[in-house]
């Protein structure tokens, strides 16, 4: 026997041990009976472990049954019902398809079980994951169910006041603080001849002082529109969008001579205005965060996102997300801070020193969240700084 065909019976008997392992797993620890419907094969590969507690059978004489023999355990009314399950699941569908059918006990009665049927691709098969919960196990949680359910209605509809709050009072801030500026100008203007130096002084730094509070409360402004936006999304082009950003960022990119190296950008869904906002703030951040008498050097890169890179950030592995990369040579910072600096007015650098509202990177965590994706940093004092996002495939 040659070295590749013992290779692949290994492998293919580590993928059986794999796949017992993760079943034995999965069953133990959510009690639940695991039918994997091996796509390719048509036919119930692996279907043991807790049917001998849960329905009183001698586990041996169920060891990798096929599928005729492990439908002997459905209702005879049912078995349409499985099989429809199996033929309604769309291999691209993010939520997953349910059924309920009996399954019968070694004694010949019947329970009922919850089915819920999902695909997904391990070790390069594509496999149709069945779990089977008693109906009566899931009628025990109804009552806590409804207290975590207007727990979080409860939680959402305090955010929206938050939210609504926020966006009201900035929105009526900004009459005031015109009045503030507009005033002190005439002022200043109108009493040149006769106001001191100091008075002058004060003067110039209510301008100041209501000019930075009116780019505030733009930057807050723009954050509390991002959940209320109600625009449809559509296929957006980010090639199209960064030409945009370079084209708005133009005098700031000449004045520091940054240099962008862009690869082709994927498209996807969502919404051209906070997708524009979302690169339009990383670059400037790249570019306000620059070495100093060193030229700024902005890449922005995009791939597919792996089964790894998904699961690590709790989003759904079966799904296709494109991944972005913008990374810069600036000065860094420190790994520790990485997820501080999302979180709204948190500055990891003296605001004398690189001015701003401190919820620039906030915006673009939530516009990243608004659109079913996510976003994450790397760093490293004096080492730059990337920023991944990832977002959903059209």
């Amino acid at each position: 026997m040659s070295t590749y065909a013992v290779n692949s019976e290994r492998a293919i008997v580590q993928q059986q041990i794999d796949a017992e392992q993760f079943l034995y797993m999965t069953t133990e620890l959510f009690s639940v009976i695991v039918f994997i419907y091996d796509t390719e094969q048509k036919k119930l590969q692996y279907s043991f472990s807790q049917l001998h507690t849960m329905l009183r059978y001698d586990a041996n004489t169920l060891p990798n049954a096929d599928l005729f023999d492990i439908m002997d355990i459905f209702h005879a009314e049912d078995v349409h019902v499985f099989n429809q399950l199996i033929e309604s699941c769309d291999e691209s569908a993010r939520i997953a398809k349910d059924a309920v059918c009996r399954l019968r006990n070694s004694d010949g009665s019947y329970q009922k079980f919850l089915l819920k049927a999902r695909h997904v691709n391990k070790g390069g098969k594509k496999l149709l994951v069945i779990p089977a919960t008693k109906a009566e196990t899931l009628a025990m949680y109804p009552k806590q169910d409804e207290v975590l359910r207007t727990t979080i209605n409860d939680l959402k509809e305090a955010n929206r006041e938050l939210e609504d709050f926020a966006y009201v009072a900035s929105h009526d801030l900004q009459e005031p603080l015109r009045k503030i500026t507009t005033f002190s100008s005439r002022l200043t203007e109108k009493c040149k001849d006769t106001l001191n130096d100091e008075a002058k002084m004060y003067l110039e730094r209510i301008v100041v002082s209501a000019n930075n509070m009116r780019h505030f409360i733009d930057s807050l402004l723009d954050f509390s529109r991002v959940s209320r936006s109600d625009s449809p999304f559509s296929k957006i082009d980010l090639n199209f969008i960064l030409k945009q950003v370079r084209s708005e960022l133009e005098l700031t990119i000449e004045e520091t001579k940054c240099e962008i190296q862009v690869s082709d950008l994927p498209t996807v869904d969502g919404s051209a205005t906070q997708l524009k906002q979302l690169l339009t703030n990383l670059i400037s951040n790249g570019i306000k965060f620059r070495k100093q008498d060193v030229a700024p050097v902005i890449s922005i890169n995009a791939s597919v996102a792996t089964e790894q890179e998904l699961k690590a950030n709790k989003l759904d592995a079966n799904a296709q997300y494109c991944k972005i990369e913008v990374r810069d040579n600036g000065i860094g910072f420190d790994q520790e801070y990485a997820g501080r600096i999302f979180q709204m007015f948190q500055r990891l650098h003296g605001k004398s020193e690189y001015p701003g509202s401190g919820i620039g990177l906030a915006i673009c965590k939530k516009i990243a969240e608004y659109h079913d994706g996510t976003i994450y940093a790397e760093s490293a004092p004096g080492n730059g700084a990337s920023f991944t996002i990832l977002l959903p495939k059209c």
